[in-house]
């Protein structure tokens, strides 16, 4: 079992601050957004993260806008239970967590 966990604070996302010890730059990052970050399933791959979350039914701009229209929300949590449809072979729980 794997368990990774990434903090970003006052990040803007289209000024990213890329640490000299990244092995990517500014280009490699946005075509990461582009690639996994919506809807659309690249040729050759079975899902993305874009794809699980975004597909159909936006969890993310739901919940961004569910945080711009409630001011006492502090956190919203988004969740993904993969049960291996995508030919994974164990379950994976991958989450999001928006916070202000």
């Amino acid at each position: 079992m794997h368990s990774v966990v990434s903090v970003i604070n006052k990040e803007d996302p289209d000024a990213p601050r890329i640490s000299e010890h990244f092995t990517f730059d500014e280009n490699d990052l946005f075509t990461y957004y582009e690639t996994f970050c919506y809807p659309n399933v690249p040729e050759g791959t079975a899902y993305t993260y874009g794809s699980r979350f975004r597909g159909g039914y936006d969890q993310f701009l739901e919940i961004v806008d569910l945080l711009r229209k409630n001011k006492t929300l502090e956190t919203l949590l988004c969740k993904h239970l993969d049960t291996g449809r995508h030919g994974v072979e164990s379950p994976s729980v991958c989450d999001f967590r928006f916070s202000r």
